[in-house]
């Protein structure tokens, strides 16, 4: 059908397979109709989705703490990754509930010029933010990837995860 005037398909791709036998989720092999193959299953797919929904849900709760511990140590290695390529020094500026990380201009402190940095991100569930060592100060990221340690702590329900910053890169420690 290709070329052909007034043809609304324009390649072998458009085929209606529809109603065709041997469209390929039927097909047994050589292109036969397979009648095994096309028994109806759906009860068996409702249950296996079901299952997993709700065993995703217990895991999650499970994990919070784990799973922003993960999204912290990102953030702050993204962060470290801008003010080394901007030459800029950058914070990250956090509360028990949230965090977001904030460059310096010569008109102060600024939202970071990388939109998954400059958000900022609340934390899920009961999980809390804290520093270590029980200050409230802004965690710096040097320009030059020198900044000083310090260790967030996010704590969840049944873990508490650290994220350990050292000025050049994170990792997050488990229970």
């Amino acid at each position: 059908r290709r070329g052909v005037k007034g043809s609304t398909a324009t390649s072998s791709m458009a085929r209606d397979w529809s109603n065709d036998a041997r469209r390929p989720d039927r097909t047994a092999r050589h292109g036969r109709v397979d009648p095994d193959r096309d028994a109806d299953r759906s009860g068996d797919h409702g249950f296996a989705t079901t299952a997993a929904v709700l065993s995703v849900g217990s895991i999650g709760r499970d994990r919070q703490a784990e799973a922003e511990a993960a999204r912290l140590v990102a953030q702050l290695n993204m962060a470290v990754d801008e003010g080394l390529v901007s030459r800029t020094p950058l914070a990250l500026i956090w509360t028990a509930q949230g965090y977001e990380v904030r460059r310096w201009t010569a008109a102060g402190w600024q939202a970071a010029a990388t939109p998954m940095l400059a958000r900022r991100h609340d934390l899920s569930g009961a999980v809390v933010l804290r520093r270590a060592d029980g200050l409230a100060d802004p965690v710096e990221v040097a320009e030059d990837g020198l900044g000083p340690a310090v260790t967030l702590e996010l704590v969840g329900p049944g873990a508490i995860w650290a994220v350990a910053f050292d000025g050049f890169s994170a990792q997050a420690v488990g229970p």
